[in-house]
């Protein structure tokens, strides 16, 4: 063999062993419960029902407070870890032809939603898999050449997942210390990410303003599109256990929850679950202190759907539980 041809060999087995390993990796990271909670997550979309009489929107809470399975209406779980409202809006739109006339929208609320308008990284690259272009915020052509090819070596916390292995945590019932722990170490994630410093000033949504501003348009835009297709939206606060529950002020909900519903509030139906005792004191609904465990989502979706039920035939006055 000639130089050259023995540098084209060598370029050859040196491309052949790249693609065995990015095919490796793929295979590897999709086994690992990161995929699974962030990409795995949106293979729903791809066996969408038609018809459907019922559906939420939302980001992680909801997405395990709703399971519509043996309820006896057709319904469907749009949520989605780190979804914001923008994204809501963004896939209302796109499937509204699955939903029928009359479908209840069920936007769920939870505290600190209103503070943050976008989320980027793999929260963001989770819509490459699912959604056209013309949907993506700041749609990237690269981005969808890697989640496309390799997604497993797509960013470092992907590759580190890969390097970690397929280990699924467990999730063990926790005891009444457990929860207390959860709780305050989830109010410290959440005073970090939103540059707060403590959950019970109402004051410190003023800086916010801008980005709550935003957030309400969202809320407006999803009501107002319900509205436009004879769709039925309501508002959900969710549930969360009374150890959650007792961390926030009342003045802090009211600045962060309930003066941002006040632009919809005469065009919809708002429906409060928060420190409902049918849910907070019943810890074993609960997987920690604020997420639904099956069994939760089950009672809470069934009882949202019979309070709700009324509402589907469109007749009934917007009001507030």
């Amino acid at each position: 063999m000639t130089e050259s041809e023995n540098a084209v060999l060598v370029l050859f087995l040196l491309l052949v062993l790249a693609i065995a390993a990015v095919l490796a990796a793929n295979t590897a990271y999709e086994r690992t419960s990161y995929y699974k909670n962030k990409i795995g997550q949106t293979d729903k979309f791809r066996k969408m029902p038609h018809n459907l009489k019922a559906v939420n929107m939302g980001s992680a809470h909801a997405r395990e407070a709703f399971r519509y399975e043996g309820t006896g209406v057709t319904g469907f779980n749009f949520a989605l870890q780190s979804q914001t409202l923008s994204y809501d809006y963004t896939l209302l739109k796109h499937y509204a032809k699955h939903l029928a006339p009359g479908c209840r929208v069920f936007i769920p609320i939870v505290p600190l939603l209103f503070c943050h308008t976008h989320y980027s990284g793999i929260n963001n690259r989770m819509y490459y898999h699912f959604l056209p272009k013309e949907c993506i915020i700041q749609y990237s052509t690269l981005t969808n050449a890697v989640e496309s090819l390799a997604p497993g070596l797509s960013s470092l916390t992907a590759i580190r997942a890969v390097l970690q292995g397929s280990r699924v945590p467990q999730s063990p019932s926790m005891n009444l210390m457990q929860r207390e722990e959860e709780a305050l170490k989830m109010i410290n994630c959440w005073k970090g990410n939103f540059h707060l410093n403590d959950v019970t000033d109402g004051s410190q949504a003023i800086p916010l303003q801008n980005q709550m501003e935003y957030n309400r348009k969202k809320l407006q835009d999803i009501v107002n599109f319900c509205h436009s297709k004879s769709f039925v939206p309501v508002i959900v606060i969710l549930p969360v256990t009374d150890i959650m529950a007792s961390k926030f002020s009342r003045s802090f909900l009211q600045s962060f929850i309930y003066d941002n519903l006040a632009c919809v509030s005469d065009q919809t139906h708002v429906f409060d679950y928060f420190e409902d005792k049918r849910f907070a004191q019943q810890y074993e609904l609960f997987q920690d202190s604020e997420y639904l465990n099956e069994q939760g989502a089950d009672l809470f979706t069934r009882t949202l759907l019979e309070e709700t039920e009324h509402l589907a035939t469109g007749t009934a006055e917007c009001v507030r539980r």
